[in-house]
């Protein structure tokens, strides 16, 4: 009988070890996914700030350093 249990309780060790190893991959994918999400919406995100930047410049909300003046400055 001790075998027996012993036979069971290791078969489902077995089943629950594959169920959580096809929980990592599903995890892994989705990971996988935000990664390449974040990486596709990388140039936007630099857009944003550079644009947010050029629009305080030009309300007067923060000074644009001298070295970064650019030909609106000349005139």
């Amino acid at each position: 009988m001790r075998v027996e249990v012993l036979e069971v309780l290791v078969a489902r060790q077995r089943q629950i070890n594959a169920e959580l190893e096809a929980i990592r991959k599903d995890i892994e994918g989705h990971e996988a996914a935000i990664q390449r999400a974040y990486e596709d919406g990388a140039p936007l995100a630099d857009e944003s700030k550079s644009i947010s930047r050029e629009l305080k410049i030009e309300l007067g909300l923060i000074d644009q350093p001298a070295t970064q003046a650019g030909p609106e400055a000349i005139d």
